[in-house]
């Protein structure tokens, strides 16, 4: 070719020179004839790159038909999640009228909406969204978008071409800590010692873990996996008991490890409904409710039959529950076949409520607040009806339970009746002192009444002002297992019970209060009451919050020098009657949460523990979803500074606040690998904290988790300390799970 020189590894002798003119005028004479078909071949190319670019044409047309397909697809199950969200007790669709851009909830139409979701010159959009299957709270839907491309005729529009796309959907009600559980264990009195790691001080357990679960009732777990909480033990199930911690197969999870579901007898896969464990401190075990209410199975220790399923091993071995095989089922022979089982709670004991308001006893009695009368074995290796005071002839609605301090003070045990009634039982020396024991008690209820007193010197002695009160029938009640807290129809808060640090809130100085006492909020009433050693908030029905009890970190949401308790000659920082968090001026709270570990000082005389005082802490939601956190802020848990560790913007942060600090929550603070949402503002439904970890789920149903990651619980791979709330890629579970 012009221009380029020619090599070969071949050498040829040179041609004479006539030679060589006969080939010159030999090649001259194919000038022409090379010319024509250069040009065919050119024609056949440009022939070939037209129909090409056609082809090509149209497949980009049809990828972006496609596309918009999908996306009216799409806008069909946003469609159905928004129903869900509006009317998610009733939302009774069977599938014969599906959902249209143009229809209500029930499929009906709506005058005057466009069956539509888009509808232009060259093409309209639309949907169609019905269910597959039908859970109480998700739906397996489909949603078939429609696009149908237009031609413009003289008879008018004209569908030329039409493209479907079909997705299928589980899709969640709404997001809450059934679906995203965390739990926490703490204890110091010598209990754990053998698990006190690099870090932590002796004696001392402090870890973490989450449960996450998708919307098909699959389970992922990160954390700590003390007793195989996190992976329930398929290789092995009995291990001695010196060995627990170091026999774990893996103690800690920084990547999901994912249960495989419990299988029913016919092979196929139980779907979970709800986790169940302790947020604050206790979370030795953990419970997976099937939609069946008759499906119960468990992880972690079951040394002392927590877990119900038929055998425990004695005090030197631990019995491990294969999931797998089905040895963690809890065994329900006890209960009758009509009987559904709605929650557990389980605070070193296991109680189990049913629909018929019944409460069964799984464990070991000395660790339990009581039994009733009619359980005498020291175990109980599956769940036995409770009895005594009649309350099995009873409908129990609402059951808690808690111990006070460590194991000897104190553990009590609430239930409310659907009649308004509060029961009580216990043992240890709160028990003791308020006259409960081992069997349910009747201590409350529609015809009891007492004073609202400006100071109380006694149980019956009152300074200063009184007025009369008539109680409501009980709504609600919580314990720390050292006092009682109950809510009536009214709004009034009563309390009884241990008052060391005025957590009783009646202002009374006294350690113990025998008798109920309406609490003071200047005629305010009360609509949620939450709880934790020491210390209470409340939250009125105009969006104010009160706290009293212990203060020593300003955890109630006011400085903690505003009042003073006496506890073995030392001055305590407390509220001995309702103190008002110190919201921004027109703030209005819509929910509450506390976390107070339970260990500060057993008895008078005792240390107070600098370890539990990393903990101690309170949060608010607002009505337009900020959250406001007061108390320690040793790891960042209250979310008010920047980065993790190790990144450039990692800066040191105060351990204590005096007053409640907002939260910073931006969606763009992100490492879940959904990028979605980025640009919206986030706005909180529900919070969460234990041992320095705080979780936080928004109305969009995402996660953002902040603070200790000691065991890789924030989800976010490793064990980095974070101080700035992040949507953590291992800790999110999202409303729409795509099949």
């Amino acid at each position: 070719m012009q221009g380029k020189k020619s090599f070969s590894c071949f050498k040829f002798k040179k041609r004479p020179t006539s030679e060589r003119q006969v080939t010159k005028k030999i090649q001259a004479g194919f000038v022409l004839p090379m010319i024509v078909v250069t040009g065919l071949v050119l024609m056949i190319i440009m022939a070939f790159t037209l129909q090409t670019l056609s082809v090509s044409r149209e497949n980009l047309t049809n990828q972006r038909a496609q596309l918009l397909a999908r996306q009216a697809a799409e806008s069909g199950l946003e469609r159905a999640q928004q129903c869900m969200r509006e009317d998610k007790e009733n939302i009774g669709w069977d599938g014969t009228k599906p959902i249209k851009p143009n229809t209500n909830c029930k499929g009906d139409v709506k005058p005057g909406l466009s069956q539509y979701v888009i509808e232009n010159e060259n093409y309209r959009a639309s949907f169609e969204a019905r269910p597959i299957d039908i859970q109480d709270d998700f739906r397996n839907m489909s949603s078939v978008g429609k696009l149908e491309v237009l031609k413009h005729t003289s008879f008018g529009k004209k569908v030329i071409k039409t493209y479907k796309y079909t997705l299928a959907a589980h899709i969640k009600t709404d997001l809450t800590f059934e679906d995203v559980v965390f739990g926490s264990l703490y204890t110091s009195n010598g209990f754990n010692d053998l698990y006190s790691r690099s870090g932590q001080s002796a004696g001392f357990s402090r870890s973490v873990y989450f449960f996450t679960k998708t919307h098909s009732g699959r389970i992922a777990s990160v954390g700590y996996n003390m007793d195989g909480i996190l992976t329930g033990y398929p290789s092995h199930n009995i291990i001695p008991w010196h060995q627990r911690f170091h026999s774990d197969p893996k103690w800690q999870y920084e990547i999901p490890y994912h249960l495989v579901n419990p299988k029913k007898p016919d092979g196929s896969t139980v779907p979970i409904k709800k986790i169940i464990t302790d947020f604050q401190g206790n979370g030795w075990v953990a419970f997976f409710l099937g939609y069946d209410g008759r499906t119960i199975y468990g992880t972690g220790s079951n040394i002392n039959c927590d877990l119900g399923i038929g055998e425990c091993r004695g005090d030197n071995i631990t019995a491990r529950p294969i999931w797998e095989s089905g040895e963690a089922k809890m065994d329900l022979s006890n209960i009758p076949t009509d009987e559904k089982i709605v929650d557990i709670k389980y605070n070193s004991s296991t109680y189990v409520l049913t629909d018929k308001g019944r409460i069964y006893f799984t464990g070991l009695r000395s660790l339990a607040p009581g039994v009733g009368d009619s359980i005498a074995d020291s175990k109980v290796s599956k769940p036995r009806l409770i009895t005594g005071g009649g309350i099995e002839n009873k409908k129990v609605k609402q059951i808690y339970t808690d111990s006070y301090y460590a194991y000897n003070a104190g553990k009590l045990a609430v239930a409310v009746t659907d009649q308004g009634e509060l029961y009580a039982w216990g043992q240890g020396n709160t028990a003791q002192e308020l006259g409960l024991n081992h069997a349910p008690k009747l201590i409350w209820d529609s015809s009891r009444s007492g004073w609202y007193c400006d100071r109380w010197v006694a149980d019956n002695a009152c300074s200063g002002s009184r007025s009369f009160v008539h109680s409501g029938k009980i709504v609600d009640a919580v314990t720390d297992g050292g006092t009682i807290w109950a809510l009536d129809d009214k709004g009034v808060v009563w309390a009884i019970g241990r008052n060391y640090y005025g957590q009783v809130g009646a202002n009374q100085d006294s350690g113990i209060v025998k008798i109920m006492k309406p609490l003071n909020f200047g005629g305010k009433k009360i609509t949620k009451i939450a709880a934790d050693a020491y210390s209470a908030l409340f939250l009125t029905t105009d969006g104010q919050v009160y706290g009293v009890g212990l203060n020593n970190k300003s955890q109630l949401g006011f400085p903690k020098n505003t009042d003073a308790c006496f506890v073995g000659g030392d001055s305590i920082p407390c509220s001995k009657k309702p103190g008002r968090y110190q919201l921004p001026t027109g703030k209005i709270a819509k929910d509450i949460f506390i976390v107070s570990p339970g260990i500060y000082k057993v008895a008078p005389s005792d240390t107070p523990s600098q370890e539990a005082e990393n903990y101690r802490n309170s949060f608010v939601v607002t009505t337009d979803g900020e959250v406001y956190g007061a108390g320690s802020n040793k790891h960042g848990q209250l979310g008010v500074g920047k980065g993790c560790a190790g990144d450039a913007d990692y800066t040191a942060i105060s351990a204590e606040y005096n007053t409640p600090q907002k939260m910073i929550l931006d969606y763009k603070n992100n490492d879940s690998g959904i990028s979605s949402n980025d640009d919206k503002v986030v706005r909180a439904k529900y919070v969460r904290s234990g041992i320095g970890t705080t979780i936080v789920i928004t109305d969009l149903n995402y996660v953002f988790t902040v603070g200790n990651n000691s065991n890789g619980q924030l989800g976010s791979g490793d064990t980095r300390e974070c101080h700035i709330p992040k949507r953590h890629r291992y800790t999110n579970v999202f409303q729409a799970w795509y099949y």
